[in-house]
């Protein structure tokens, strides 16, 4: 149903470690998001994100990406299918 919902994920990948990231975001027309995702990568690590946000009422995303080693790569992928009804923003932020 309709509602607030404030997430915070964080994940921190080491040196060589690589994951691919699958995100599904599919809320009640009249709900909320706000949510911030940070990632760190060591030294030659990989980072890929496949976002699929459906929408909600409002729908804010904020990620931001760390490359902290030398190497570290991250790639952000992403397909948005929100109906006239709904919103989704994303800020993307990466720093290296």
């Amino acid at each position: 149903g309709d509602g607030l919902c404030n997430l915070h994920e964080e994940l921190n990948l080491g040196a060589g470690a690589a994951l691919e990231h699958y995100r599904l975001q599919q809320l009640a027309p009249g709900a909320a998001l706000v949510e911030t995702v940070a990632v760190r990568t060591g030294r030659d690590a990989r980072y890929v994100q496949h976002g699929f946000p459906l929408g909600a009422a409002v729908a804010r995303t904020g990620l931001t990406v760390t490359l902290e080693g030398g190497g570290a790569e991250a790639v952000i992928n992403g397909l948005f299918l929100a109906d006239g009804s709904r919103q989704v923003d994303l800020v993307t932020r990466v720093e290296h």
